[in-house]
Formats: C-alpha cells, sequence, structure tokens
C-alpha cells in the first residue's frame, strides 16, 4: 500500500545525533552556568567548554524568552513551530547535565573505553531516569565487557514499562543483540516461531497477527513529499487497544519513472524485521483495504464494503469508524487528511493512514482502532 507523504522518525534511534557542536557565541544564560541556545532549530545547551544536543523542530527555539524556575531546578523555553501552533520545551537542570554527560560518554564509547563510558552513562541515567538513551547506551558498553547480567539490569525499567518496544530496540541495534540470548529477552518469545518474511525490502503478507502477545504489525510505504523517494517501514501495535508499540524503517528506493530496487534502511535490516516477525510470533493475517476518495459532500472517505465499514475523520481530527450510520469506533487521528484504511477482520482492528499536506511540513501518522 503507498500513501504520498514522509515517514514519521523511529522512536527506536538510539545514538544522539549530535557530538561535536560548534561553540555558541550567543547562548543565552539560564542558571548553575547553563545556557541555551538555537542553532538553526536545534536547541543546544552549553556549560563551560562542554556541549550538546537537546533536540531538533522545524522552527524556531526563542530562547531570549525562557523563563526559569530556579527554586525548581527548571527552565523552560517558547518554540515558535513551523510546522504547528507556538508551544514550549520544559528541561531541569539535572536533565540539562544528563545530555552534556551522556555526549561525553557516547565520545569515550566510540574511542572504545566501555569501563569509561559504562560510568558516564550510568551517571546520565540517575541524572534523568525519564530517558530512555542513556539507558540504551550504558547497556551497550556493558554488553561490549560481556557483561550481559548488568545490560539487561540496565534496561530493566523500559523492559518492565515497554518491553515490545525495548525488544525492537534490542534487535535492531548489533551492541545489544547478545541480550536477545538472556533469559529476560527470551521470555517475551512466542512459544511457537512466526512464519511471515521480508523479501526484497518488504514484509510478505503486509499485515501480521501474534496471539500469543496480541500484536499487530503493519508494514506502509508513504513518500517523503518532496521527491519521488518511497519509504517502507514496519509498525507494531496492540491488537486489543490499538496503542502503537514502536516502528522500525525498512527500506527505500528512489527514482521517479523507474524506481530502483529496494535500499535496506540499515545493514541486515530484511533480516532484523524478520526475525522479530519470528520471534514474536507473526503470521500473516487477512485485510481489506483501500484508498481513501471525496464523496458527493466533498468529505474524503473510505469504503470497505466486503466489511461494510466506512472510513471518515471529521473536522475535530477524529477518526470514525462506520457501518452505515452508527459509529463502531472513534479514535485521534494523527494528522487531518485520510488516506487509506485497512480492516484486520480476524483481529478486529483497523489501521488507519493520515496525512498533513504542507510543502513546507509534509507528514504521515497511522493509528488503529479496535472495531467492535
Amino acid at each position: 500500500m503507498q500513501w504520498p507523504g514522509r515517514l514519521a522518525r523511529c522512536a527506536c534511534v538510539r545514538w544522539l545525533a549530535l557530538v561535536l557542536v560548534p561553540v555558541v557565541a550567543h547562548a543565552a544564560p539560564v542558571a548553575e552556568g547553563y545556557e541555551l541556545d538555537d542553532n538553526h532549530g536545534t536547541l543546544v545547551v552549553t556549560r563551560g567548554k562542554r556541549h550538546a544536543e537537546l533536540e531538533h523542530r522545524i522552527g524556531t527555539f526563542l530562547v531570549r524568552e525562557l523563563v526559569v524556575d530556579k527554586a525548581a531546578r527548571r527552565v523552560t523555553v517558547p518554540v515558535d513551530e513551523n510546522c504547528h501552533a507556538r508551544e514550549s520545551v520544559t528541561y531541569s537542570l539535572d536533565q540539562l547535565e544528563a545530555r552534556l554527560v551522556n555526549t561525553e560518554a557516547l565520545a569515550v564509547h566510540r574511542k572504545r573505553d566501555w569501563a569509561a563510558a559504562a560510568k558516564g552513562f550510568a551517571a546520565a541515567v540517575k541524572l534523568d531516569a525519564t530517558w530512555r538513551l542513556p539507558a540504551y547506551n550504558l547497556a551497550s558498553a556493558l554488553a561490549e565487557q560481556k557483561d550481559l547480567t548488568g545490560a539487561v539490569a540496565a534496561v530493566a525499567p523500559w523492559l518492565a514499562s515497554e518491553p515490545i518496544a525495548t525488544y525492537l530496540q534490542v534487535a535492531q541495534d548489533p551492541e545489544l543483540q547478545p541480550l536477545l540470548a538472556t533469559p529476560e529477552l527470551a521470555a517475551l518469545r512466542a512459544p511457537k516461531p512466526g512464519t511471515m518474511k521480508v523479501a526484497a525490502g518488504r514484509v510478505v503478507g503486509t499485515f501480521g497477527f501474534a496471539p500469543a502477545r496480541g500484536l499487530v504489525a503493519a508494514e506502509t510505504t508513504t513518500g517523503d513529499g518532496m521527491s519521488c523517494g518511497r519509504y517502507t517501514a514496519v509498525t507494531w501495535f496492540d491488537a486489543k487497544t490499538g496503542a502503537q508499540l514502536g516502528s522500525l524503517a525498512l527500506s527505500h528506493t528512489d527514482g521517479c519513472e523507474a524506481p530502483g530496487k529496494p535500499i535496506a534502511a540499515a545493514p541486515h535490516r530484511s533480516e532484523v524485521v524478520e526475525r522479530i516477525l519470528d520471534d514474536l510470533g507473526f503470521v500473516a493475517t487477512p485485510f481489506e483495504y483501500a484508498d481513501a476518495h471525496d464523496n458527493d459532500t466533498g468529505t474524503r472517505v473510505v469504503r470497505l464494503p466486503k466489511s461494510a465499514l466506512g472510513v471518515v475523520v471529521d473536522g475535530g481530527g477524529t477518526i470514525q469508524i462506520l457501518r452505515k450510520d452508527r459509529a463502531l469506533a472513534k479514535g485521534h487521528a494523527g494528522e487531518d487528511r485520510l488516506g487509506f484504511a485497512a480492516y484486520l477482520a480476524d483481529v478486529k482492528l483497523a489501521v488507519v493512514g493520515t496525512r498533513r499536506e504542507s510543502d513546507e511540513c509534509p507528514a504521515d501518522a497511522l493509528d488503529a482502532l479496535p472495531v467492535p
């Protein structure tokens, strides 16, 4: 299935993107020696000669308007978004320090000094236990020292709170893959291996169901909104609630008139995705699919005649699954323009693709709704 737009960034990326940050000349002071600045849409923290990236937005961080709560040791920075209404971001001073420490530890890690890197990542975890990145990095540094028990302990909080997302992260990262052999990760695997295959950069069967854990896997292909490139990813959902549990880029193709063969999103990515599908017990599940079209009133709808379902997105950004005039299910639409819908009859789940149409900020969203 295809739907034009830009593939959303995978939430499973582990490495912090920016390590060496240019010296900031016009940083705004916060407190305790910390300063913040906007570096072409990237919020950067500095403290003395130390620098680290915090986050990136398509817009501008208005650091000259930052507000510091010294009693709470917290700073709030307004964001003038190009693609959204104005909002703000908030960091505690400990969270700022955690970014600096993690960046420094990552530089040491890349020099293969695993023990020193592990100490730095552990310090970052202690500073900000709500940030999963240094926990994954700590597990990696420990795994490189053959300490799999310590590595599993490092990700244990995330394994407990988001087991499937953690499994996806471990399975895709070569430095973390040894953890798959530990009892804690093995416990997530299905009693019966899956049967789905990945070939030519695509998932054979498109949609899969893992009955042992109640999971759905959905393969979708999107464009970037600016060229003829196509991007294929696999997204995992909780079949009972429709909650999205993780996503992994699979492949992309280039070219307009004659697209080439799919190019893997990362080395051995097809093998990694197939192993995940196999480990979690996925089997292909039947589905009914249709693209959206405009009806007589100009409303975009999807009609699925076999299941007698209709899908619309109303002006308030709500997805409605209908049978005749009766609403069977409702949920929040990630974007405002309906693109496609698929109904997985054996799972009683609808997967809906929506899009934000914009020359500057195109985006796609994928949502899943249980259908009684």
